[in-house]
């Protein structure tokens, strides 16, 4: 099946309507279970304590526990806080999205693919010199690039296979927001992708909550968010208050300014 995030594309031609897509297959079982049957984990293991939090607070009305604290040495010195927005809104014009020639329905932002390319070479040069750790000595950190549009997948693998050589330390895979269910990373990078004038939101609208619930959860020790958070204000939904968790809790969490 094609991925979801294009399925807004095929709609008329699989004869589906808008709410067939927004629903996950996981979501779909679980609706069907009786209420004896459906229970909420209230502890998780995977992510350390600052993501963990931000995806309690943001997605589980702070029901969900994290106990892990045991962060990659040296991140906070080589890369930043354990949580990071890199905003893009300072770029001017070159932030916003663009839709390639005949497909309207997805997005690229290579504003974005730029940035998500300088913090991949960050993190590789801070393990280079020994600044941070890896927490599998000999082990390359996983890493999983998320974007919620096919066409955006395809820009960033087109430009970061030419520099994968240059990452020896990075196993970086590359993916959309739906094929990442069920997959878990050292670390996770974000691209939000959309930014336009009108505030459309699309496939990360309020809607799909669960899609972004499941993009920010896949990281054990750092979680990078890049996106004009300019425009993301503008918006409702669950980034918006993303974004407004990571302002309120600076003690784990920053927004850095993208780099011209």
């Amino acid at each position: 099946m094609k991925n979801c995030s294009e399925a807004a594309s095929l709609l008329t031609e699989q004869q589906l309507s808008e709410e067939d897509i927004k629903e996950t297959l996981f979501q779909r079982l679980a609706d069907k279970l009786p209420p004896h049957s459906q229970m909420m984990l209230s502890q998780q293991y995977r992510m350390i304590r600052p993501i963990g939090d931000l995806i309690s607070s943001c997605f589980y009305d702070e029901k969900l526990s994290s106990s892990r604290e045991d962060g990659l040495d040296g991140y906070e010195v080589g890369y930043g806080k354990p949580v990071m927005w890199v905003d893009t809104s300072a770029l001017g014009d070159i932030r916003r999205e663009s839709a390639p020639q005949g497909q309207a329905t997805s997005y690229a932002n290579r504003a974005e693919v730029r940035v998500l390319m300088d913090r991949l070479r960050i993190l590789n040069n801070a393990i280079d010199h020994k600044v941070i750790k890896l927490p599998k000595e000999g082990k390359a950190l996983e890493v999983l690039v998320i974007a919620p549009y096919v066409s955006q997948v395809t820009e960033l693998k087109v430009q970061v296979a030419p520099i994968l050589g240059r990452l020896p330390h990075l196993d970086v895979t590359i993916m959309s927001v739906d094929a990442v269910q069920g997959r878990e990373s050292d670390v996770a990078l974000l691209s939000v992708t959309r930014s336009n004038a009108g505030g459309h939101l699309g496939f990360l609208g309020p809607e799909y909550w669960r899609r972004i619930n499941v993009a920010l959860s896949r990281a054990k020790f750092g979680l990078t968010i890049v996106g004009d958070a300019g425009f993301i204000k503008g918006t409702t939904g669950a980034l918006r208050q993303v974004l407004r968790y990571i302002e309120m809790h600076n003690e784990d969490c920053e927004i850095r300014m993208a780099e011209r």
